[in-house]
């Protein structure tokens, strides 16, 4: 279906505009470049000099820190010069490019330069991106004159999916690559094929132009806030306090192959494998989560999400001998988390905020989170290294109970 709207009449394949798909197979391919090297990454680290579960604590902690905190600037900025598409080429072309030299590296300290180098460019692109995606969300609506008032679940679910459809891709080549006898540096080289198809791809996106940033009209001035509001400022606050919460998936990973260690039957591939396994339970609930949220509300749904990491935090507290524990429990949970709460978190924020507001709105989450998620990353490493993974998890898990009390009890209406 096509729209008659504006001058270059707009795309759709089955309602879904062609630039939202268009995004979803730029991140499919990056992800299959990222996962190559995400999924071997915290065994990486642990191969190479000074590499140690407080040195991934670093890694992770202070890349995704920068990462979040230069997305609150390309927000920003992004709105300011009302264009979405340069932050996005200049992210996705930053991170393709540095994080395959990873595998050339023999010190921790080196592999942190350029997982900082690659999360910069994340940050570029990610809150543009994703005010590109709730704009074509919100133009479906208008085109098609959907009933429902919101299609930013489905649209974001969506693109969430090809994105980890990219990740299962990704993280499968590379136990086959290691399987096969490659080793750790030459699967991490190889990631930068993908990532060039990538680069190609996000030149066909089409930008939004300057008139539909300024084109508001009456009704929606009634309907959504242009500015930022309190309901939008607390629903920001309460999910970056959640993030801090979380659990990264590296440390269940270290957790998976300690296992191994102490009589399990597995292999590394085999642990790279459960990590595709999380990217396929991701791939497969993010679509359908989006459209519950759309159905019951993203508050409750995203609640539904939390108690599952609840679980998979209060579970990661006791001690396990049997590594298929990791396999059937552990993993397909934290894929159901991850499709829930990333798909419907994005979706609420973009509910909640005026389209001319996006790209500072998500940046400000983001700049939160990141501010958040240094301390996160190292205080959790360093429990799990110099106590015991008893100690990480528990923290984690006492942490998350309370963050869960606040989100479901919480008023995020907006005042009229």
């Amino acid at each position: 279906m096509i729209s008659n709207n504006h001058e270059k009449a707009e795309k759709y394949i089955r309602g879904i505009s062609i630039n939202v798909l268009l995004m979803g197979f730029v991140s499919f391919f990056t992800d299959i470049s990222s996962e190559m090297i995400t999924a071997i990454l915290p065994f990486f680290i642990l191969s190479i000099a000074g590499g140690n579960i407080l040195a991934l604590g670093y890694i992770s902690g202070i890349s995704n820190a920068i990462a979040n905190m230069v997305k609150g600037l390309s927000g920003f900025l992004s709105d300011k010069f009302k264009k979405r598409k340069p932050f996005i080429i200049l992210g996705y072309s930053i991170s393709n490019i540095a994080k395959p030299f990873i595998g050339l590296q023999r010190f921790w300290y080196g592999v942190l330069g350029l997982k900082i180098t690659d999360r910069i460019g994340k940050g570029v692109r990610v809150a543009p991106r994703d005010a590109l995606i709730s704009y074509y969300s919100e133009k479906s609506v208008r085109d098609h004159k959907f009933n429902n008032s919101s299609r930013s679940g489905i649209n974001f679910g969506i693109h969430r999916t090809m994105d980890t459809l990219g990740a299962v891709t990704g993280a499968s080549l590379a136990a086959l690559l290691i399987f096969i006898g490659l080793s750790y540096e030459n699967t991490i080289l190889l990631s930068i094929i993908p990532g060039v198809f990538a680069i190609v791809i996000i030149f066909f996106v089409k930008d939004v132009h300057l008139e539909e940033f300024t084109e508001t009209d009456k009704k929606e001035r009634i309907q959504k806030s242009e500015d930022i509001t309190h309901p939008m400022i607390k629903l920001i606050i309460i999910l970056s306090i959640m993030e801090f919460a979380s659990v990264d998936i590296a440390f269940i990973m270290v957790r998976a192959g300690e296992l191994i260690g102490t009589g399990g039957s597995l292999s590394i591939e085999w642990v790279i494998l459960l990590y595709a396994i999380t990217n396929i339970i991701y791939a497969l609930m993010a679509t359908p989560a989006g459209k519950l949220s759309d159905r019951f509300g993203k508050q409750r749904v995203i609640s539904v999400g939390l108690s599952i990491l609840f679980i998979i935090s209060l579970l990661l507290i006791f001690p396990h001998t049997n590594s298929s524990f990791i396999i059937f429990i552990i993993f397909p949970l934290f894929g159901i988390y991850l499709a829930i709460v990333d798909t419907c978190s994005k979706a609420f924020i973009s509910d909640l905020s005026g389209k001319n507001k996006k790209g500072k709105v998500y940046g400000l989450y983001y700049f939160l989170v990141g501010m958040l998620s240094i301390i996160e990353s190292i205080l959790f490493a360093f429990l799990y290294q110099k106590f015991s993974y008893q100690i990480a998890f528990g923290f984690s898990t006492a942490l998350l109970l309370v963050c869960i009390i606040i989100f479901a009890t919480a008023d995020f209406q907006i005042k009229k």
